[in-house]
């Protein structure tokens, strides 16, 4: 991982080392069910990572038009608060600050009237590849919104994008 040398985070000064028993932050938390997307099912997050996510949604909303047609209508998440540590370590992983989202697929209802839905696990190298490819592609050019992206190819997350704010940027992830 690098040092990110983008624009200051306001949680990048929070120490996510620990030792002995977890012990997670206090956090300021809001709900958020997507703004220019819906969300499957309302998250609690930060409120500077929700401001991310309203940036995300925007892109992915662009992303969609251009591969899709139309941007999506639906985007399927496996949450974002979960207070724990990043496996194998002493470091608290993202989510422990509602700074981080996992996210298993989008649906779009097409213009032909049919509804279809791109999950990560089953077509990120199948029917959704090129709304995948694309969307990798223009979130890495963007450090701005994520710092972090994981997904297929990265272990332990070949089911879903794991997106952050992590003080430092890292990507691993396949292109299909």
């Amino acid at each position: 991982m690098a040092p990110v040398q983008s624009e200051e985070y306001p949680l990048d000064n929070e120490s996510r080392k620990y030792s002995g028993k977890t012990k997670c932050p206090v956090m300021l938390l809001v709900d958020y069910e997507g703004t220019t997307i819906p969300y499957a099912s309302p998250v609690k997050v930060n409120p500077f990572f929700r401001e991310k996510l309203i940036h995300f949604e925007l892109l992915v909303a662009e992303v969609g038009k251009r591969t899709m047609g139309v941007a999506p209508a639906k985007l399927h998440h496996m949450g974002t608060l979960n207070c724990r540590p990043i496996r194998g370590g002493n470091t608290l992983s993202e989510h422990a600050f509602a700074n981080a989202i996992d996210v298993s697929g989008f649906t779009f209802n097409l213009p032909n009237g049919q509804s279809k839905t791109f999950y990560v696990k089953r077509d990120w190298f199948g029917n959704g590849a090129v709304f995948f490819a694309e969307l990798t592609r223009a979130l890495a050019s963007r450090p701005d919104i994520f710092r972090i992206i994981l997904g297929p190819g990265n272990q332990g997350h070949d089911d879903h994008l794991h997106l952050d704010m992590s003080p430092s940027r890292y990507i691993d992830v396949l292109i299909p």
